[in-house]
Parts: C-alpha cells; sequence; structure tokens
C-alpha cells in the first residue's frame, strides 16, 4: 500500500512538472515573440532614421537587428507547438525577406543621398504590413499558448483524479487484506496466551491447545510445548539439589564457629604486640607528610613564580607589539587626513567644472530652441510649396523632433548638474568634518601611545620581581628534598621493626574475616536452600 501511495505521489510530481516545464516553455517562446516584435519595430525605426540622418553607423545596427532577427524567427518556428502557428509565421518569413530586400534597396538609395527614391520605397506600405503581421502572430501565440495551457491543465486535474481514486481503492484493499491477516493469527495467540499464564502461575501440567499450522504460529507453539517439558525436568532436578544443600549447610556451620573462634584469640596477641609500633610508624608518617606538604608548597610557588615571571615576558612583548602598532597607526591617519585633504580639493574643482557645464548646456538649450524655429519655418515653406516640398516637409519634421530631444536632454543635464552640485557641496563637508575627526582620533592614539609605555615600565619591574622569588623558591625547595630523603631513612627503620608482627596480625585478621565471611555464606546459603524448597513447591508438575 505504502509503495502504491508513494509511486502515485512520485507520478503526481512528475507530471506536475512537466506541466510547469510546458509552462515555462510557452512563456519563453512568447517572450522571444516580443522580443523579435521589438526588434522588427526597431529595425524600421533605423531605416527611417537613416533616411533623414545619413548616419553610416545605423547601417551596421540595421544589418546586426536583420540577422538576429532571421535567428529568432527560425528559432520560433521549432518551438511553436501548433502547425498553424508555425504556417503563420512562415508567412512572416516570407514578408520579411520581402522588406529585407526593399531594405536593401533604401539603404542604398541613403546612402546615394536619393531622397526621392528612399520616399518612393517607403510609400510601398512594407512596413506597416510586417509591423501588422508581427502584431497578429504575437497576439496568436499568446491566445494559442492559453488555449493550450487549459487543455494540459484539464489534462492534468483528470490524471490527478485517477491516481487520487486508485490510491484509495488499494487503501481499502490493503485494509480488507489486513483485517483477515490479523484474525488468522489473532486466535492462536490467544490460546497461547492463555495457557502461558497458567505456566507462570506454575501449574505445568495443563496440555498447550493441539494446533497444526506449519507457519510461524504453529512452531511457536511446539516451542512452548517444548518449553514445558524442559520446566518440569529442571524443578524436579531443583528439588532434589535443595534438600542436598539444606543438609550439607548446617554441617558447615558447626566447623566454622569453632575455627572463628580460636582465630580471634590470636589476632587479639598479634594486635597488642604491634600497638607500639604502630604508634611510631603513625608520628613519622605525620611528620613526613607535613614536610611532604611544605614541599608541595614550595613547588607551587616556584610553578607560580615561574608562570608569572614567563607572563610578565610575554605581556612586555605584546606592550611592545601594541606600541609598535599605535605608530603605525598614527602614520595611518596621518595619511587619511592627507587624503581627505586632497579629496576635498579635488570635489571643489569638481564642483567649479560642473558650474562651466552648465554654461555650456544653457549654450547647448538655446542652439536647440534656435533650431526648433528654423524646422518651424521650413515646414511652414515647405507646406507652401506642396507637393515638390513633402520630401523637405519631412527633413524639417525629423529636424524638429531632433531639436526637442536636444532641449529635452540638455534641461535633464542641467537637472543632473544642480544634483550634482548639492551632492559635491555635501561630500566637501562630510569630508572636511571627517578629515577634524581623524585629528581627533590622532591625539586619542598618542595618549594611548603614553600608557602603553608607562604599562611597560610597570610590566618590568613586575618581571624583576618575580625573578627574584623565583630564584628563593628554588633554594628553599631544594633544602626541603634534603630534609625528606632523612626522614625517609628514619621511616624505613621503624616500618622494619614493626613489618614481622604486622604481617602475624594481618595474617590473623584475614584469616578471622574469611571465616566470618564463610559464616556468612553458609547462613546465606541455608536460608537460600529454604526459599528454593518454598518456590519449588509452588510449581505443580505431576
Amino acid at each position: 500500500m505504502a509503495f502504491v501511495s508513494l509511486f502515485a505521489l512520485y507520478q503526481m510530481i512528475q507530471i506536475q512538472k512537466s506541466y510547469e516545464d510546458i509552462v515555462q516553455n510557452d512563456m519563453n517562446t512568447m517572450i522571444e515573440a516580443q522580443e523579435l516584435e521589438s526588434n522588427i519595430i526597431r529595425e524600421l525605426s533605423y531605416i527611417q532614421k537613416l533616411g533623414l540622418t545619413k548616419d553610416e553607423r545605423l547601417i551596421d545596427q540595421i544589418e546586426k537587428l536583420k540577422t538576429e532577427n532571421h535567428k529568432k524567427l527560425n528559432e520560433l518556428v521549432t518551438k511553436l507547438r501548433t502547425e498553424a502557428d508555425q504556417r503563420e509565421f512562415k508567412k512572416l518569413q516570407i514578408i520579411y525577406t520581402n522588406y529585407n530586400e526593399i531594405e536593401k534597396l533604401m539603404i542604398e538609395a541613403a546612402q546615394q543621398d536619393d531622397i526621392r527614391e528612399f520616399v518612393s520605397l517607403m510609400d510601398k506600405k512594407m512596413a506597416e504590413t510586417l509591423a501588422d503581421k508581427m502584431m497578429n502572430n504575437v497576439e496568436i501565440i499568446k491566445q494559442g499558448i492559453f488555449e493550450q495551457q487549459q487543455i494540459d491543465n484539464d489534462k492534468v486535474n483528470h490524471i490527478r483524479q485517477l491516481v487520487l481514486i486508485t490510491t484509495l481503492i488499494t487503501i481499502l484493499l490493503a485494509v480488507a487484506i489486513a483485517i483477515v491477516f490479523a484474525r488468522m493469527i489473532s486466535t492462536p495467540v490467544k490460546l497461547l496466551d492463555k495457557h502461558a499464564s497458567l505456566m507462570a502461575d506454575g501449574d505445568l501440567t495443563q496440555q498447550i491447545p493441539n494446533i497444526k499450522n506449519n507457519d510461524e504460529i504453529g512452531h511457536l507453539v511446539r516451542t512452548f510445548e517444548y518449553l514445558q517439558e524442559q520446566l518440569k525436568q529442571m524443578v524436579a532436578k531443583i528439588q532434589v539439589h535443595a534438600e542436598q544443600v539444606a543438609s550439607t549447610s548446617v554441617e558447615l556451620a558447626a566447623s566454622t564457629e569453632q575455627t572463628t573462634q580460636s582465630t580471634e584469640q590470636i589476632s587479639l596477641t598479634m594486635q597488642e604486640m604491634a600497638a607500639n609500633s604502630d604508634t611510631q610508624v603513625v608520628n613519622v608518617q605525620e611528620t613526613a607528610e607535613f614536610i611532604d606538604q611544605f614541599q608541595q608548597g614550595i613547588v607551587h610557588i616556584t610553578e607560580n613564580a615561574n608562570d608569572a615571571s614567563t607572563g610578565a615576558a610575554k605581556t612586555s612583548t605584546l606592550a611592545n607589539n601594541g606600541m609598535n602598532m599605535l605608530r603605525e597607526t598614527i602614520k595611518q591617519m596621518n595619511g587619511i587626513g592627507k587624503t581627505v585633504d586632497q579629496s576635498v580639493n579635488v570635489v571643489t574643482r569638481l564642483n567649479e567644472r560642473s558650474q562651466k557645464i552648465n554654461e555650456i548646456v544653457d549654450l547647448i538649450t538655446n542652439i536647440a530652441d534656435q533650431t526648433n524655429l528654423l524646422a518651424l519655418n521650413a515646414a511652414i515653406e515647405a507646406a507652401r510649396a506642396g507637393e515638390h516640398g513633402r520630401g523637405f516637409a519631412v527633413v524639417a519634421d525629423e529636424v524638429r523632433k531632433l531639436a526637442e530631444q536636444s532641449g529635452n536632454a540638455a534641461k535633464n543635464i542641467a537637472g543632473m548638474i544642480i544634483e550634482i552640485k548639492e551632492d559635491t557641496t555635501k561630500v566637501v563637508q562630510s569630508m572636511t568634518k571627517g578629515n577634524d575627526e581623524v585629528k581627533e582620533g590622532i591625539l586619542a592614539v598618542e595618549k594611548v601611545n603614553i600608557a602603553f609605555e608607562e604599562i611597560l615600565t610597570s610590566i618590568q619591574h613586575v618581571a624583576l620581581t618575580s625573578d627574584s622569588t623565583l630564584n628563593a623558591a628554588k633554594a628553599m625547595e631544594q633544602y626541603v628534598t634534603k630534609v625528606i630523603s632523612a626522614i625517609e631513612e628514619m621511616k624505613k627503620g621503624i616500618e622494619g621493626n614493626a613489618s614481622f608482627t604486622q604481617t602475624v596480625a594481618a595474617a590473623s585478621e584475614e584469616q578471622n574475616a574469611s571465616m566470618e565471611e564463610v559464616r556468612s555464606s553458609i547462613e546465606s546459603l541455608s536460608y537460600m536452600a529454604e526459599e528454593l524448597r518454598e518456590l519449588i513447591n509452588q510449581f505443580k508438575i505431576a
């Protein structure tokens, strides 16, 4: 059941992933179609600008867009999911190819300054047809993608319903099978549970129910039969051995009592003999322990003095390093102050140049206004000329647009220059404030440097004191070592005199303790034998 559910879940995830991939591909196709539409419109715009401005750089941009558009058209034809969309884009390819031929003639006319031929080619309306066809194809792609997504969404929902129904049916079948198997297993298990309860109460005379299953339940029943037979045999043997243990423990108890009394008498005599020697050993031991503690204290003092000396040396080194770092910091902060001063000068010069650029922008604005007036006058003259001045009117209109764009750009630049002047003024103020703070930081670091010098002097004094303490502690440690050696020799002599007496007394004590343990073990054994008999009597084996 779990496998089927997991498989169904996996299939649903794969379906969802495939659906998301399809949607993503459709969205990418639509985006590429919109990019193609934008490129074609840009190409048409560049052709018109070429006829007005004769700018040779536009030809390179047109050729670049033409190559890119042909590539995108070929890719889109292969990515479209319906044959109808593919046919429409193939028609668009034909129209675009025809337009490229006319476009080539228009470029040649523009290069030869043949305005009449250029305008004549533009009047063929091929550009408008191409743009309209491109926009229609983009709308067709959008509509096709939406409709295909609706179809795919319906298919996914249908598959989800089928998977859900299949999973529910599988779960119901699994539950039914589990109930049947549970009933087949529970009946013999209940019988075994009842018989096990009787065995736990001590009744080993009951017969196990006859269950002829050849599965694990049947094997369990036969194991219970073997267990019951083994328990009967074990209980019978334990009854015999318990009687034997009880009788033997009584005999051992009487013999142990006599041996214990003799051992106690010997132990008392030997303890009196060892009393005096023990007293002397204790006194010497206490003296040795006192001297040993004194030596440990001296060793501890030596270690502390050594650590203090080492720490003072390390601290002195760190203080020297800190002073060096402070000196480097002062140098760097002085360098930062100089850099900030230079930056203030640079920003001030930038502010002055921004003012000059603003004057140039005002001049460009005046030129653009005059150009706009000239273009307006040219348009009026072209209108008076009638049909012969039509091409000149187009040129005049483009000149007027360029003049307006130049004027707007000049206004934008003027606004940006004002913002730059305001920002540079703020930067100058911030840098001046930062320079003052750097100077204050230099003074603070110099104060810290003086404090470090005082700390270094104190640390050097501490190091000298630690060295003197360390030398005195080492001399005292050598003297105490000699005293300890003399006390150890005295202790060995006293211990040699008392060793024999202590050995005999210890042996007597050990024998007495052993006999006490034996007697205690015999009593425990007798008690356990009695408990074992009572426990065995609880079982019925016949």
